[in-house]
């Protein structure tokens, strides 16, 4: 490369140049890195100090973009302003903690001996510790780069630190044709001396000229389920989206898309049926408790998740017995039936337990929840009772009774008389004795229909017992 910093003679200048140098960066003593031109460039490829390392290293990734309104483009219209970046990514383990660069842009898209300039660099309102350079006796081409030491954009310096600056530039008159972007980015590690452990690497943008007689423009509006494919580019969120394309006259076509992402539905209901019973989810019958799922489309088009909590009510039939009571399990209610009489209801036997005043088979019909079921029948033996017939000492007339019942006691005084219903539950009662007929007299008028047993001591202790039916 040819120097252009002239040579000084005495050794304090050289030493001052030695240790200031590196701070410009990429092109450390004043020569063309880009690798745009290929007459110029030993600084960067032939062991000279102008990048620092003597070769390119792939830990650091380097990028041109060119963008129009913000989006990226590989055209360009002639005379259009555009935005071009220049962007480094540090992908190895060693800290790199500020940069240097240059960009230039040349007709044509290889490198050359004496590359023509394209486009034109804009010298206002340039980014700090950047300059524009044009060429000269070791610049080919017009380029900007770095001033001054520049610390990385984002990050410490570490993996994954980045290193970006941004231009402005303006396209190159119509009939250029194709041209080329290019650049170096040297990442340094700011130890103070330039060496190679100062990183680099160079990238190449090649972009034609875009012929247009007649750009576009259009505003769409969308709504979607889930996500939107827009010319490539697939939308999962609602907002306003901007995508550059090319229109059927070879130029420009911006595209303005208002999105609307339309969420899809989710549902959760229950559901509860009898043992035994099913029921009917889209088609599915269930029979047994549990989660279950069914897809379908929302009156928007979109995906809808029904999900419907299924159980089956048990009615738990289970009987104890103990002694002279059964006792059924807990539930809702509870009505005792006759075995041996057609299952037919006992009359008032609707508690969880219930103790039969004679001996037969009985069972308990359930309900819970809305559910109902019927228990086995048990056999029930009752002891301990003298059953009286009309033959015995305790008498009772008429029996069937409707309004009264008399009863006579033919051996012994009596001491004490209880009246009972089928279910064991004591009846209210008043006798009254009949001195005329020497009778106690039961007045039934108030009794249910049913059967009713009477319980009678005497004052030698008998006791005897008797059922009469109340009509």
């Amino acid at each position: 490369m040819k120097n252009k910093i002239a040579l000084f003679t005495t050794l304090l200048v050289i030493a001052y140049l030695t240790l200031t140098s590196y701070k410009k960066g990429a092109a450390t003593h004043g020569f063309d890195c880009t690798g745009a031109e290929t007459s110029n460039n030993a600084g960067c490829f032939s062991g000279g100090s102008g990048c620092h390392a003597t070769t390119a290293n792939a830990n650091i990734s380097v990028s041109i973009e060119l963008d129009s309104a913000g989006i990226p483009t590989t055209r360009y219209v002639p005379g259009m302003a555009y935005t071009v970046t220049i962007k480094g990514i540090n992908n190895g383990t060693t800290t790199q903690k500020a940069f240097g660069f240059q960009m230039a842009c040349i007709k044509d898209t290889m490198a050359q001996a004496s590359p023509i300039n394209a486009g034109t660099w804009l010298t206002t309102n340039l980014p700090v510790s950047t300059h524009y350079m044009a060429a000269s006796t070791n610049y080919a081409v017009n380029l900007v780069e770095q001033s001054a030491s520049t610390f990385a954009t984002n990050g410490t310096g570490g993996n994954g630190t980045t290193y970006v600056k941004t231009f402005s530039w303006i396209a190159p008159a119509a009939g250029t044709g194709l041209i080329s972007f290019w650049g170096v980015l040297n990442a340094v590690n700011v130890d103070g001396k330039a060496n190679s452990a100062d990183l680099w690497n160079t990238s190449k943008l090649i972009v034609n000229e875009r012929i247009c007689t007649q750009p576009t423009s259009a505003n769409i509006t969308q709504s979607a389920c889930s996500g939107y494919n827009f010319l490539g580019n697939f939308f999962t969120s609602s907002g306003s989206y901007t995508v550059l394309t090319t229109n059927h006259f070879n130029c420009d076509s911006i595209i303005s898309l208002q999105l609307n992402i339309l969420q899809p539905s989710v549902a959760s209901v229950s559901q509860s049926v009898c043992k035994n019973d099913s029921f009917n989810f889209y088609g599915t019958f269930l029979k047994s408790s549990g989660n279950y799922t069914h897809h379908l489309t929302n009156y928007l088009g979109c995906d809808s998740l029904i999900t419907m909590h299924f159980t089956v009510n048990p009615v738990n039939k289970s009987v104890s017995v103990s002694g002279g009571t059964l006792s059924a399990a807990t539930n809702t209610t509870y009505q005792w039936i006759d075995c041996n009489n057609g299952n037919k209801a006992v009359a008032g036997a609707t508690n969880q337990t219930f103790t039969p005043a004679v001996s037969g088979s009985y069972a308990v019909a359930l309900t819970t929840n809305g559910c109902a079921d019927t228990s086995f029948c048990y056999t029930i033996t009752v002891t301990g009772v003298e059953n009286i017939t009309a033959a015995s000492t305790l008498q009772l007339y008429p029996n069937p009774a409707s309004s009264v019942v008399s009863i006579r006691l033919s051996a012994g005084s009596l001491k004490t008389i209880e009246v009972r219903n089928v279910v064991g539950q004591i009846v209210n009662c008043e006798l009254v004795f009949d001195n005329s007929s020497e009778n106690y007299l039961l007045p039934t008028a108030h009794f249910f229909p049913g059967i009713y047993f009477i319980k009678a001591t005497t004052t030698n202790g008998k006791m005897m017992m008797a059922k009469f039916i109340k009509e």
